[in-house]
């Protein structure tokens, strides 16, 4: 039921925005997890880095209780066979796009990583504000739908504001990419 409620949402957003290039890239400041968006002829990469490895990468986004933490460990297991850096390919006209707020539902061509099954079948993006007496903070979330071995799994990943640039063209994402040190 939950994947008929995401999928129906998916679709509806896809009709009601038109298709655009993708170019962004999220990235904190001493990088952990990258997020990166690239639009080339018509084509969109997209890219998850975990720069400190995959010890280190999101794989869980909501409230914890003790019965999720062998979900979680299993879950986590099975995104470190994926390795520190994942990047897929699908068509500009499955992205929807309105400045930091991006929706691409397609089914990328399917990997073999580590004899696992991989593909992205949906990247979208949201934004959070947070307000409290110490003050107001807004981010950008970033979520990837894969497909291992036919289980879907989520890569979440929170950024502060200035974590998130958007940009015409990839020429400039990979110039913002340099100023940080990230080569891409």
């Amino acid at each position: 039921m939950k994947f008929a409620v995401t999928l129906f949402l998916f679709l509806f957003a896809a009709n009601s925005i038109a298709s655009a290039p993708l170019n962004m890239i999220c990235m904190t400041e001493h990088p952990t997890t990258s997020f990166v968006a690239m639009t080339e002829d018509e084509i969109t990469t997209i890219k998850l880095i975990h720069h400190n490895g995959t010890e280190y990468m999101p794989v869980w986004s909501n409230l914890i209780t003790p019965n999720d933490i062998k979900v979680i460990a299993e879950k986590a297991a099975v995104l470190t066979e994926l390795g520190a850096s994942l990047e897929f390919k699908i068509p500009v006209k499955s992205c929807q796009v309105e400045g930091l707020l991006i929706n691409c539902f397609s089914r990328s061509e399917t990997q073999v990583i580590n004899g696992r099954k991989v593909s992205l079948w949906s990247v979208s993006t949201s934004m959070e504000n947070d307000k409290s007496l110490l003050g107001e903070y807004n981010s950008t979330w970033s979520n990837l739908g894969l497909d291992v071995d036919g289980q879907t799994y989520w890569l979440p990943m929170r950024y502060f504001e200035n974590d998130c640039f958007f940009a015409l063209t990839s020429k400039q994402i990979k110039t913002q990419a340099k100023a940080k040190n990230l080569f891409l």
